[in-house]
């Protein structure tokens, strides 16, 4: 017959209905009173471990179990704040570009001048989209550089950019890389 403390060690070990063996008989019998192994020289196996062990082992197993929990609900929260996160729907592209000389001829040299161009969406976006530029051409006369290039306005059915030189700079035309997101 085995000892209350055997059965607690089964319970633990085995689960609570003890149907799938888990253990042999020959485990918990033997010269030994059932107390471990029968051939007493191995330590490592489930029933060579004392009962505060195993007591010992699964409180750090619930430790382990309650930490992945908290962590599961964390990475739940995470999955719900992406859900529920706006995504884009549609973006578009282009390119616009100044009129050769517009920004150059006829200009006094100290003043400030500026030319905008403006790109009509396909299709209205559903709100003002994110608009994003980049300088793709600068062609200019001899002398200083000077340009710079805003998004002056957007709306949901099209955006404007500003191109802007100053000073004595002659600026023949530029244009710029576009794209629309919303």
């Amino acid at each position: 017959m085995k000892t209350p403390a055997q059965l607690l060690l089964l319970i633990v070990l085995c689960g609570p209905d003890l149907q799938a063996p888990c253990m042999t008989e020959a485990q918990w019998s033997g010269s030994n009173n059932g107390d471990g192994p029968v051939d007493g020289g191995d330590t490592s196996t489930p029933a060579s471990m004392s009962l505060d062990a195993v007591i010992q082992q699964l409180f750090q197993q619930q430790a382990e179990i309650h930490q992945l929990q908290i962590d599961m609900a964390a990475k739940d929260q995470r999955i719900q704040a992406l859900e529920q996160r706006e995504y884009v729907k549609r973006c578009e592209s282009g390119i616009l570009e100044t009129p050769g000389d517009v920004l150059a001829s006829g200009a006094v040299p100290s003043s400030d001048r500026y030319h905008d161009e403006t790109a009509t969406f396909s299709r209205a976006f559903p709100k003002i989209p994110e608009v994003t530029i980049g300088l793709r051409l600068v062609d200019h006369l001899p002398g200083t550089i000077r340009v710079s290039a805003d998004v002056s306005s957007k709306s949901r059915t099209g955006m404007t950019v500003r191109f802007s030189s100053w000073d004595d700079s002659r600026l023949w035309r530029a244009s710029v890389y576009w794209m629309a997101c919303a």
